[in-house]
């Protein structure tokens, strides 16, 4: 039984001392064991002498002295054997307490291995896969921060040197009007990721869906793309929309979101000149929902991973990992499910919802 530290990092002393004091406790549970056996053993004999169904007379001398001897090689040859079995007993305790003191510490780079057991192999892969997704977590959660901080810096920056800008003298109209234009641009962006934190920390911790009422669902999903059409204008994109009519007892709030939120991805990772495909149709029992989009396609490998708050698509500026965190979690309080499809320069993501 191992446990490997993946960048060689040695164990830890403290560790080394804790394993011997178990094994030690346990090498002594089985002595006081053994000694209560024992006394239980000569209790019983005390008690037969006694009630005179044993006679002292009936043993010979030879007899005790076979008896006495039995007894001490019982003691000896159990006492050995305790303490050769703790060692694999209790090797695979201490194998995963040293393990989860090292995640404890920030160390997940920590694996066991505890032997070829088949039991034993599962509870190796279970810890392993725990430790390499905590790593992941951890590293995700690193890169968001400092991406997602980035996100900030950058409009921030941006207005404040555009607003300096502003200050000079000796500037046309056309230039206030650029500079002004391009203030409000990026108060809107970092409007966009402050309300799109707020909302997936609203809901994220949710389980009951609330405040639902009846409406129509086409018609929002059309209201959703007429909310975008300055992103989708400025890119030049035309739209191919097919959707059934259709009623719905929702969360309206919520489910707004999800449309804006998907039509908006779609649009950002969108060609110029592009074309956007809008679909809604029963199958099933369920109402599906699916958008189109032309661009560069997701491999199979991150379809799960866009959906994960912490995850960025790629590092050119489009997207902060939060927008289809907020889909995931709405959809799924709805009952329903989000999946994405990427090939041949298309991607298409499907939300299916309880009819």
């Amino acid at each position: 039984m191992k446990l490997n530290y993946l960048k060689g990092s040695s164990k830890d002393i403290t560790d080394k001392k804790r394993r011997r004091k178990i094994r030690s406790m346990f090498v002594l549970s089985v002595f006081f064991i053994l000694i209560a056996t024992y006394l239980l053993m000569a209790l019983m004999l005390f008690i037969l002498t006694k009630l005179d169904i044993l006679h002292v007379e009936m043993l010979s001398l030879s007899t005790w002295l076979l008896l006495l001897i039995f007894l001490v090689a019982s003691f000896i040859v159990g006492s050995i054997l305790t303490i050769i079995v703790s060692k694999f007993v209790l090797g695979a305790v201490n194998t995963v307490a040293e393990g989860m003191s090292a995640l404890a510490k920030g160390n997940y780079d920590v694996r066991i291995d505890l032997g070829k057991n088949e039991e034993s192999k599962q509870l190796a892969n279970g810890f392993n896969k725990l430790a390499q997704e905590l790593k992941c977590t951890q590293m995700l959660r690193s890169n968001f921060v400092n991406e997602y901080a980035h996100e900030f810096k950058t409009p921030i920056v941006s207005i404040k040197g555009f607003a300096e800008l502003l200050k000079q003298k000796d500037l046309t109209e056309e230039q206030k009007q650029e500079y002004l234009d391009v203030i409000i641009e990026e108060a809107n962006r970092l409007t966009s990721l402050s309300t799109n934190s707020l909302n997936l920390s609203k809901i994220e911790d949710q389980r009951i869906l609330s405040e639902k009422s009846r409406f129509n669902l086409s018609e929002q999903i059309r209201n959703s793309i007429l909310l975008l059409e300055k992103n989708w204008q400025q890119k030049n994109i035309e739209f191919l929309i097919s959707l059934e009519e259709y009623e719905i007892t929702a969360n309206e709030e919520m489910l707004k979101q999800v449309w804006i939120n998907l039509v908006d991805n779609a649009i950002k990772f969108s060609n110029e000149s592009g074309l956007i495909e809008i679909e809604l149709f029963e199958e099933k029992d369920k109402i599906v929902f699916t958008i189109t989009n032309g661009g560069k396609i997701i491999s199979q490998d991150n379809y799960d991973k866009i959906f994960e708050k912490f995850y960025r698509l790629d590092s050119s500026g489009n997207g902060h990992g939060v927008g289809l965190a907020i889909v995931k979690k709405i959809v799924e309080l709805h009952s329903g499910s989000v999946s994405v499809f990427s090939e041949n320069a298309r991607t298409k993501f499907t939300v299916k919802l309880p009819l």
